[in-house]
């Protein structure tokens, strides 16, 4: 892990539910709140890199094999980035990061995709990030930013 930091989210309000069987009532109630959070973790792990100088491109992209998290630039460093929230009201600690292998190679599949998409011709290097959020309060989480997250796989 390439840095650590404590600050104050922008946003206020998470909300923790527990997931029910498919189709149930609770599920349908529960998917906008996860959605949210989904967005606030983005929000907060934009805001993150922002400050440490990081242009972010793109947020939820999408492509027909999947989605990236965060697609930034670091200088001239393609950044495509997994947001983990962990669940701090439970005193669970950070989101354990995901198989290094499937990974790496989704991400790479990303990576391609992206520049397959791209307007502009890119000729930087391309780097996997993790960043790792963990709400300590309602204006206060704890962000863990393992830069090069897949490079010893």
């Amino acid at each position: 892990m390439a840095s650590e930091a404590l600050f104050k989210k922008t946003k206020a309000s998470t909300s923790t539910s527990r997931i029910a069987p498919s189709g149930s009532d609770t599920l349908r109630a529960a998917r906008p709140r996860m959605l949210d959070a989904k967005r606030e973790a983005y929000g907060l792990a934009s805001h993150f890199l922002t400050r440490r100088g990081y242009n972010i491109l793109e947020q939820g992209w999408r492509y027909a094999g999947g989605s990236v998290d965060l697609v930034a630039l670091d200088g001239d460093c393609l950044v495509l980035a997994d947001v983990l929230m962990g669940d701090g009201v439970r005193g669970a600690g950070f989101p354990h990061e995901p198989d290094v292998g499937a990974s790496r190679e989704r991400m790479e599949a990303a990576a391609v995709a992206y520049l397959r998409e791209a307007q502009e011709a890119f000729s930087g290097l391309v780097r996997f990030d993790v960043v790792s959020i963990l709400p300590l309060s309602e204006d206060r989480a704890f962000v863990r930013h393992h830069i090069g997250a897949f490079s010893g796989a």
